[in-house]
């Protein structure tokens, strides 16, 4: 025997469920002087059989099925009245859509108002219901001809029901507790009370709670499962909560308890929808619309990944859902979309993910994305949160809040992926993460890469501080924590080094190392003068790697010590110097220059001279005409 049921009442205005559960229970379900009044169920109500069944009256009539949507959110199975001499509305089609998107596949169909019609028609309306669930909806269902007014067939739909509630056994949830308000009311002496089904987990008298999407804080001053005090309730109960140092009108239908905040509000979650039967109109892609998850009802915006331009009925489509307003919900959520207007029930499913990635990273291979986020194994979806995160880390409450698991779930997963060599451990103090070591590698390598790419290109430093290798990576695309692990990882490898300022690739003992070379080149270019030898020459001379010298000889450029020209030959500053007043005083007494002049002034050659000469034209020390040059307005 499960520890609580709840079924969901169904059906169309008029057709009787309030009668039919007085007929069951005994309790009157509406509960609003308007509801007697006009003689409707406009809010949801609550009857409790036995104890350990709830039964929730929904509203039948079509402007009030946002109420119906917040009472089916949580049902095991439901009970669709028709009313015989009826038969099926439009708001029996609405009800049955929606008790198909939100996963509620055990039930029973009661033909009430018997005594309204005589037994033919009966025979007739129950074989009309059979063939329209088997052809719309592809499901078998008793359908049990009851009056709610003489008693007629109540027996009968009793031991059905409890057949079918034998069959249903228990379904354990591997998350923390977690309840949707479905109504909040004060009770004088006692305070705000708020009521709704208890999801997973237990509540118990004198808990710390959370109550969002606001994170307001209180406790539980006292519990009520059907009418009766109780310390503690459980998954599956309908309980009423005293709360304490709250206010009635900070809560409202929508908002959840949880006993500690464990599940992040979002304002983006991808989703899988099935559409209706027939869809109402066509509806675009950004299109907005009503989106109900849990209790709550929020305007938000449908777009799917699916080519369609409309969204087409009897389909099912890969969607995301942004709300400007935060919502509250977590993965394999039911969740419903209704048009803004008119409103009309579009399509259901389930939510996948929370927070998701940006659409530009998933547009390419959304339909694999998509189908790994199906899977039910907890480690395949924290492996794809790690994965399309980026340069980032997650905490272990982090995941909780992505995906809300209980905590022993989530480290069992996470001990399968460290064991897999998947996943490592960041310490930084008080902070304790975990990174996806294929990121750390990425980011490890092009770290090293732009300092050593850079440090030849930038004014010459000594190296790069944490701000200055943040700007390696897109904006905002790595997380400190993330940063300080890979810094640290490179440092322990041996392939960078930290001065107390900065981070390079070299160590003090290359510094000085390439201080000699500097010395050493120095001195070659300064004693060679105008005979200066070519990169490759120094190499073979020295017996030097030529991507060692060329480092160097960019290092000694950037500092300005020597002149690189054309990339072939360098001339030290000195010899430059000393060039550039000669073509000062040259150019006093002389109009034009030739090559000879400069060549043998400074005992050099025609190898040398040319490329220099092309040198001084570029930068305009020079202008050449023909064979000579003039004096250049740079000089």
């Amino acid at each position: 025997m499960r520890k609580h049921t709840i079924i969901g009442m169904a059906g169309h205005i008029d057709h009787g469920k309030t009668a039919l559960i007085r007929a069951l229970t005994g309790i009157e379900t509406d509960r609003l002087k308007e509801e007697k009044e006009r003689g409707i169920t406009i809010d949801i109500g609550f009857a409790y059989w036995q104890d350990n069944i709830t039964i929730i009256d929904v509203p039948g009539h079509e402007k009030f099925v946002k109420n119906m949507v917040a009472g089916v959110n949580n049902v095991d199975l439901f009970i669709l009245v028709i009313a015989a001499d009826d038969g099926i509305m439009p708001q029996t089609i609405e009800h049955l859509d929606v008790l198909k998107f939100f996963g509620v596949k055990k039930g029973l169909v009661v033909l009430n108002k018997t005594d309204l019609v005589d037994e033919e028609w009966t025979l007739l309306m129950q074989e009309e219901i059979s063939q329209f669930l088997e052809e719309q909806y592809k499901v078998h269902l008793p359908v049990i001809p009851v009056s709610s007014t003489t008693g007629a067939g109540i027996d009968n739909l009793k031991e059905e029901l409890w057949n079918i509630i034998d069959t249903l056994g228990d379904n354990p949830q591997e998350r923390p507790f977690r309840l949707h308000v479905d109504r909040s009311f004060s009770v004088k002496g006692f305070g705000t009370v708020v009521t709704g089904t208890v999801l997973a987990s237990r509540l118990s008298k004198g808990d710390d709670i959370t109550i969002l999407p606001h994170g307001i804080k209180s406790r539980v001053r006292g519990l009520q499962v059907h009418q009766r005090a109780t310390g503690d309730s459980y998954p599956g109960q309908r309980v009423a909560v005293n709360l304490s140092s709250i206010n009635k009108e900070e809560l409202e239908r929508g908002h959840v308890l949880v006993k500690e905040p464990v599940i992040e509000p979002t304002r983006r979650f991808l989703a899988e929808l099935f559409t209706v039967n027939q869809m109402p109109y066509k509806l675009r892609k950004h299109a907005n619309v009503r989106v109900h998850v849990g209790t709550a009802e929020h305007l938000a915006q449908i777009n799917w990944f699916e080519k369609d331009k409309f969204l087409e009925s009897k389909k099912s489509y890969h969607v995301i859902i942004k709300s400007k307003e935060p919502i509250v919900c977590a993965p394999d959520d039911p969740v419903l979309i209704r048009s803004f207007s008119p409103v009309i029930t579009i399509a259901g499913g389930r939510v996948l993910q929370i927070h998701p990635p940006m659409t530009g990273k998933l547009r390419k291979d959304w339909q694999i994305y998509f189908d790994k986020l199906k899977t039910e194994d907890h480690k395949d979806r924290i492996q794809l949160l790690f994965e399309y995160a980026g340069f980032r880390t997650f905490s272990r409450d982090d995941i909780q809040k992505r995906l809300f698991y209980d905590r022993d779930s989530v480290n069992k997963a996470i001990r399968k992926l460290q064991k897999q060599d998947l996943m490592e451990s960041v310490n930084a103090g008080e902070y304790q993460g975990l990174v996806w070591k294929n990121s750390v590698k990425e980011a490890f390598e092009h770290i090293i890469r732009q300092i050593k790419q850079n440090a030849g290109k930038m004014d010459y430093k000594s190296g790069f501080n944490k701000r200055e290798i943040t700007n390696f990576f897109k904006k905002g695309s790595i997380g400190e924590h993330f940063l300080q692990h890979v810094l640290t990882q490179a440092i322990n490898a041996g392939q960078l080094f930290y001065t107390g300022e900065s981070y390079t690739t070299e160590s003090e003992d290359e510094k000085t190392d390439k201080q000699d070379l500097k010395e050493r080149f120095l001195k070659i270019y300064s004693d060679k003068a105008f005979m200066p030898p070519q990169v490759a020459e120094l190499a073979e001379q020295e017996k030097i790697n030529m991507s060692t010298i060329k480092n160097v000889l960019r290092e000694l450029q950037k500092e300005g010590k020597l002149i690189s020209i054309s990339g072939k030959f360098y001339l030290h500053h000195n010899h430059f110097e000393a060039l550039l007043n000669y073509l000062k005083h040259f150019f006093s007494k002389e109009e034009t220059l030739a090559i000879g002049n400069i060549k043998d002034q400074f005992n050099s050659t025609r190898k040398f001279i040319v490329p220099l000469l092309e040198y001084l034209d570029s930068n305009a020390y020079t202008v050449r005409q023909e064979n000579l040059r003039l004096k250049g307005p740079h000089l």
